[in-house]
């Protein structure tokens, strides 16, 4: 027996367009590219830091956006993996795809692996700041300190105007709390 068996034809139809039952809520990105989030900390692309995004959340996925444009989606790590890899058979030397595929592996917390992916972007291409400012990125998530600084120091020396491998490079000195170095060129 249907207990709403009386009330089913009182019933009004689904509306056309679904409520939107997201959470919605202002970010700005630190100084690390990151965004924190239900006691979670996210990455975003590192043009993004110092400027607001929007977070929407729903049970299924959280969207960071940038001016209405989605910049991040965190739950497809593992598809873009996948897709970098596949990338990468085709077209072994391309560093882009090794250097993407790494930011990936260290947005799931695999730093070796990110960090093997730097590598290798890096011998084919050795001038590639975005490179050494990821792989620094992973480096600093190890424990590895000396390797980090060399790696933003290198990103700053091969990109001085890039707003983004300078902040990076300071905060990491004042993190540290040490009294920073002679800094790299142009900063």
């Amino acid at each position: 027996m249907d207990r709403f068996q009386k009330e089913r034809p009182l019933l009004r139809a689904l509306p056309a367009i679904p409520f939107d039952t997201d959470e919605v809520v202002p970010a700005v990105v630190n100084s690390q590219a990151r965004i924190e989030f239900d006691s979670n900390r996210y990455s975003t692309p590192p043009q993004f830091v110092r400027r607001p995004v929007t977070i929407r959340a729903n049970h299924n996925e959280i969207r960071v956006l940038h001016e209405g444009r989605m910049v991040v989606r965190p739950n497809l790590y593992p598809d873009a993996i996948a897709d970098f890899t596949e990338a990468i058979r085709l077209e072994p030397n391309n560093a882009k795809y090794l250097n993407n595929r790494g930011r990936a592996f260290f947005e799931l917390k695999q730093y070796d692996r990110a960090i093997a992916d730097h590598d290798a972007a890096l011998r084919i291409d050795p001038r590639f700041a975005v490179s050494y400012f990821n792989r620094g990125l992973a480096r600093e998530a190890t424990g590895d300190r000396d390797a980090a600084i060399a790696d933003f120091r290198t990103s700053v020396e091969l990109e001085p105007s890039n707003l983004t491998y300078r902040i990076q490079l300071l905060s990491f000195w004042k993190r540290l709390g040490t009294k920073r170095p002679d800094p790299p060129t142009g900063l």
